[in-house]
């Protein structure tokens, strides 16, 4: 079994994938979209100004075949739910994962798909007391991505990420079921350049 995966693997990563080196780092800004249940009923919370950053290599498999590694942060910051005659809050407050991004690259345009793991942070909060509840727990996350080179060393990007993710609030009557991010990011190319 060894040998079968040691040839597979040999045989999808070509003798020119070892030494590609194409790091880049990212920054992008972010609206989340959650989706929470209070009282049964399902609603939207949105958090239209946030931003994240990611850092990642991004090999070619295949002529135009690519396949992205990266890490990313999410500063999600989205009120779930307030009750404000208890001075109490649930928020989403960020995320941080890691995620395999097949693609496809004609010219200057990649179109792919992102799929990974994140571990998402929520709380909650009775201001009054300063008592908090916090929880940090993984979700999978998938989402799909468009990407623009205009330069050697820069391109932009728009994705959508999304995870399913269930918890519920100790302190409002609220439950958090999933969510999705939207980001628009600008990305420079450390080492290696767009082609």
């Amino acid at each position: 079994m060894k040998h079968f995966l040691t040839t597979f693997i040999s045989f999808i990563l070509c003798h020119n994938t070892f030494g590609q080196i194409n790091y880049y780092i990212g920054a992008n800004l972010l609206n989340t979209q959650a989706i929470v249940l209070v009282n049964d009923q399902q609603g939207i919370k949105s958090s239209p100004s946030e931003f994240g950053v990611y850092i990642g290599n991004e090999l070619t498999v295949y002529k135009n075949i690519q396949i992205g590694i990266d890490v990313f942060y999410q500063n999600n910051n989205t009120i779930l739910n307030e009750l404000e005659e208890y001075e109490t809050r649930f928020e989403f407050h960020q995320n941080i994962g890691i995620k395999i991004s097949p693609a496809y690259r004609f010219q200057k345009n990649t179109f792919g798909l992102n799929l990974g793991v994140t571990g998402i942070y929520i709380f909650d909060k009775k201001e009054v007391t300063g008592n908090q509840i916090d929880r940090y727990d993984e979700a999978y996350a998938y989402g799909v991505f468009y990407d623009r080179s205009f330069h050697p060393k820069w391109s932009l990007n728009l994705s959508m990420l999304k995870a399913r993710f269930d918890s519920k609030s100790h302190y409002t009557n609220a439950e958090m079921k999933a969510y999705t991010t939207f980001s628009l990011g600008l990305q420079y190319n450390l080492f290696g350049k767009n082609k």
